[in-house]
């Protein structure tokens, strides 16, 4: 299939941009974001509110995951994990995106048939969906009809047999709603608004989504335009995203409004507060991760939860240095949860840093620094952990240097092996580039150990880390 045009990023040398073809590619890159200094970095599996990019399917034995590579404009990228051999087995390219806006990247949802679906949106457009033409296979995929409306931060959902659920920021008042499919993704119900905002024109919503056995959990916060402060975070619930309550069953009336109407979580106080991940545990009760802080300052990083009928927030101990570090959460069991947390050194003042894994074995009331999974020059951040994760493909996250422009990669836990670095289990043909100013080349293999940014040179091709 084609495949877009080359840019600096891939090739470093914009004179010879005409003469490359690409062909059999197999795009392990990460797309590297940033925001006017808000925020910046590797960002292939940016933003924590958009969930899931990785799940694990039962029937295939495999977890496939999306993130946006480090094409310029990026594309979606997807890939698959085989448990049974311990090996990413396929990465394919299932949509071009328009620029390298990180809120464009994907989203993932596998139906009760297997075919799965690939959503993208942006700040304020239509939700981009490709689907798999084939259950379980990601080689070859067909546009279905897009959301529609002005939509940011896709979070899809199977609340009921038969139907997809896809949460989602609405503009232009910033409120959170929901569109519903019942036949495969050919067509979409009515926009249904879960929290507004009662001055949008100050107030907009931040908000993630976790369900579990067709009850589906938010929280979200506030931010503040006049202040660009994000304070406190509130809860509801719902069975089956209809009527909606309280964690004690109160009701709510839609939409409900974002400062008033909900249950309030956690008072942040002078500090700001980010959700970072949300689980539900075997009873289907919401675990929820969080960080909050001040800019210039520390993030201290909490678990929440509803115990005896109450909200209460155990310290996790570890403590960042930046707003955006985003960590994941994995719970092994009722008693047993696990923090991915970017809250290693690593280059100071910029987002992320070396991931920690924090554990507590009492569910969530203490915790303690069990070991530390990088220890690299640069910085991970955005760890996205896998929906119904298993032992190989936990989670996974972005990796790069925060302070510049510059290519990145995805690094993943394997939980027998370790951290390692996205990649195919075998020696594999990464880029084939049959010319270089009319000259034949051969096909390259590249087997390093880290994946690698090919260059063209006059001289051939060059591998760089």
């Amino acid at each position: 299939m084609p495949f877009s045009r080359p840019t600096n990023l891939d090739v470093g040398s914009e004179p010879l941009l005409a003469s490359v073809q690409y062909r059999a590619e197999v795009p392990y890159s990460g797309l590297w974001y940033g925001n006017l200094g808000y925020y910046q970095g590797p960002a292939a599996t940016f933003p924590s509110n958009m969930q899931p990019m990785a799940l694990y399917d039962a029937t295939s034995n495999k977890t496939f995951f999306v993130w946006a590579n480090g094409y310029s404009p990026a594309w979606a990228t997807i890939g698959a994990y085989n448990h049974a051999t311990g090996e990413i087995v396929d990465v394919n390219r299932v949509m071009d995106l328009t620029d390298t806006d990180g809120h464009r990247n994907p989203t993932i949802h596998i139906d009760s048939a297997g075919y799965i679906y690939v959503f993208a949106a942006a700040k304020n457009s239509p939700i981009w969906i490709k689907k798999s033409n084939a259950p379980r296979d990601i080689t070859a995929w067909s546009w279905s009809p897009s959301i529609p409306g002005n939509c940011t931060y896709s979070q899809p959902h199977a609340l009921a047999a038969g139907e997809i659920t896809v949460f989602h920021r609405t503009g232009p008042d910033y409120s959170w709603s929901y569109r519903r499919s019942t036949n495969g993704g050919a067509s979409w119900g009515p926009e249904v608004r879960v929290v507004s905002p009662a001055n949008p024109v100050v107030d907009g919503v931040y908000a993630q989504t976790a369900s579990r056995s067709g009850t589906v959990h938010i929280v979200w916060t506030v931010l503040d335009s006049t202040t660009q402060l994000r304070k406190n975070f509130w809860y509801a619930k719902s069975a089956g995203g209809v009527a909606w309550t309280r964690a004690d069953g109160t009701a709510l009336t839609l939409p409900i409004d974002a400062r008033t109407g909900g249950e309030l979580v956690f008072n942040s106080g002078a500090d700001q507060v980010n959700t970072q991940d949300i689980q539900i545990d075997s009873a289907g009760n919401p675990i929820i991760l969080i960080s909050h802080g001040q800019n210039p300052g520390a993030w201290h990083w909490k678990l929440v939860k509803r115990v005896a009928g109450t909200w209460q927030a155990y310290s996790v101990g570890a403590v960042g240095d930046r707003q955006f570090d985003n960590g994941g959460l994995i719970l092994d069991s009722d008693t047993l949860f696990r923090a991915l947390l970017p809250t290693g050194a690593g280059i100071a003042g910029q987002d992320g840093g070396n991931i920690e894994e924090w554990l507590s074995t009492d569910a969530g009331l203490t915790w303690a620094l069990n070991r530390t999974l990088t220890a690299d020059p640069l910085n991970h951040n955005h760890v996205k952990v896998a929906q119904n994760g298993q032992p190989g493909f936990r989670a996974f996250w972005s990796y790069g240097n925060p302070s510049i422009a510059s290519p990145t990669i995805v690094k993943f836990l394997d939980e027998v092996r370790g951290v390692d670095a996205l990649r195919p289990g075998n020696p594999f043909k990464r880029y084939v580039l049959p010319t270089l100013n009319g000259v034949a080349l051969p096909e390259q293999t590249l087997t390093a150990a880290e994946p690698v940014t090919v260059v063209l040179s006059n001289s051939g091709i060059v591998g760089t880390p």
